[in-house]
C-alpha cells in the first residue's frame, strides 16, 4: 500500500461526523422502546459488525469513500473490528487523545488503528450494506468470531 491512500485526520472526521448523526438518529429512536439499552445496542451492532462486515466500512465511511481493512488490506475480522470500537471510545473519554496519533504515524493510524492492526484506506466496493451487515451479525451470533 502507498502513503497515499491512507485516509487523513479530516476525512475520518468527517466520516465519523456521518456517523455520528446516524447512530445518534438511531439511539434517540431506540430510546423510546428499549430505555439505555436500545441506544447501547444500536451502536455496538453497527460499527464494529459493518467494519467487519464484506462493505469494509460504515455508512459514514462508505458515503465518503474509505474502508477498514488489516495492514495486508484484507477484510477486517471481529476481533480487530472489536478493539478498535472499544479502543475508540476510551480515546473519546480521553479528549480524543488517541485519534491525535494519526497525525504522526506514517499510514495515519489512531491508537485502535495500531493496536488492531488495521488502516483506514480510500476504497469502495459495490457490497450491499444491509446485505452485509445483516450477513455479519449471523456469523458473530453463530459464533464467528474465529476469523480476526
Amino acid at each position: 500500500m502507498t502513503t497515499n491512500t491512507f485516509a487523513g485526520f479530516w476525512i475520518r472526521a468527517a466520516a465519523a461526523s456521518l456517523d455520528c448523526l446516524l447512530l445518534g438518529s438511531a439511539a434517540w429512536i431506540s430510546g423510546f422502546s428499549v430505555p439505555v439499552l436500545g441506544p447501547i445496542l444500536v451502536v455496538f451492532l453497527y460499527k464494529p459488525v459493518l467494519e467487519a462486515s464484506r462493505a469494509k466500512a460504515t455508512v459514514g465511511k462508505r458515503l465518503l469513500g474509505l474502508q477498514v481493512v488489516t495492514l495486508e488490506g484484507a477484510r477486517i475480522g471481529p476481533r480487530a473490528a472489536l478493539i478498535r470500537f472499544v479502543l475508540s471510545g476510551v480515546s473519546g473519554l480521553f479528549f480524543l487523545i488517541g485519534h491525535l496519533a494519526m497525525l504522526f504515524t506514517e499510514r495515519r493510524q489512531t491508537v485502535h488503528d495500531l493496536v488492531a492492526d488495521t488502516v483506514v484506506v480510500y476504497g469502495s466496493n459495490a457490497e450491499p450494506m444491509f446485505q452485509a451487515w445483516i450477513d455479519e451479525l449471523k456469523s458473530w451470533f453463530n459464533g464467528g468470531f474465529s476469523r480476526t
